[in-house]
């Protein structure tokens, strides 16, 4: 499942971002959608995102105990462009690493 958000903390910790996804909360009472945003952790293996990116993330695997999403494409940087920052590895390239390092095991 595919999901956008926009990164609200980068820099901070190693290969991971927090991310905020838009959510509404449906109150019965007065018949209206109010905005419920959530963050989640979310693993970015090039660390090529910056704060206020739009991102596109998945769910992935377990990096750690509270990281479950990986970022699958940068939508809209913000700061410096795209040419200039790291790129982000496919599918096939996060699975390649991933075996490769339990492997090193």
């Amino acid at each position: 499942r595919q999901v956008v958000g926009v990164v609200v903390s980068a820099g901070k910790m190693m290969k991971t971002v927090k991310v905020q996804i838009p959510k509404q909360k449906w109150n019965k009472r007065i018949q209206k959608n109010y905005p419920i945003p959530y963050n989640v952790l979310v693993s970015d293996p090039t660390e090529s995102t910056r704060e206020g990116d739009v991102v596109s993330i998945q769910s992935g695997l377990r990096t750690s105990p509270k990281v479950n999403h990986v970022v699958s494409d940068i939508i809209a940087p913000m700061g410096p462009p795209l040419s200039q920052r790291p790129r982000l590895p496919t599918p096939e390239e996060r699975m390649a690493a991933m075996i490769a390092r339990k492997e090193a095991r």
